[in-house]
């Protein structure tokens, strides 16, 4: 039962820092249209749609939150034991989760490609992936990921201290 209980604290914590991250990556995106917004509102032709209000990012976030929780319970099952700081392992944790995100992203299309007996699909996620709203996205997820380690680190009693050589142990 204690094995159990730890791998649910394990997901939860995850799962807490994949919303984390797409709160902070939504609280950006937001502050970029609000100034895309300020520069352009003078111009009559612009009209200015938002896109937070599309509702796209609830189900993003519980993926990505579902992503979050898989990860860290699979490196911290598997990767734990190797003595990797926590910053290390929440940066394998965040890379975990954005692979997650490519391989749905390539699953998605390839499944549309499939059905509309077309490569136009693949044309149009191949433009998202190189927009500033990937790069936006992978930065947040990389820099959110050190903020949320060093809290944990700093809070936690979960990861004992690494020793100073390795012969320490």
């Amino acid at each position: 039962m204690n094995k159990l209980a730890s791998d649910f604290r394990t997901a939860m914590l995850g799962a807490v820092g994949g919303i984390f991250t797409f709160s902070v990556f939504l609280l950006i995106d937001r502050i970029d249209s609000y100034y895309a917004y300020l520069s352009r509102a003078g111009e009559e032709e612009y009209w200015h749609h938002s896109a937070f209000m599309d509702l796209w990012w609830i189900p993003s976030t519980f993926w990505h939150a579902l992503l979050f929780a898989a990860a860290s319970f699979a490196a911290h099952r598997y990767l734990a034991g190797r003595r990797l700081s926590p910053f290390l392992l929440w940066q394998v944790i965040g890379a975990v989760g954005l692979s997650g995100w490519l391989l749905t992203l390539f699953t998605a299309t390839g499944l549309e490609c499939l059905r509309a007996g077309s490569l136009f699909p693949l044309e149009s996620i191949a433009e998202l992936l190189f927009t500033s709203f990937t790069a936006k996205f992978v930065a947040t997820v990389f820099a959110c990921n050190v903020a949320y380690s060093s809290l944990i680190q700093g809070v936690a009693s979960q990861y004992p201290a690494l020793p100073e050589s390795p012969g320490e142990a």
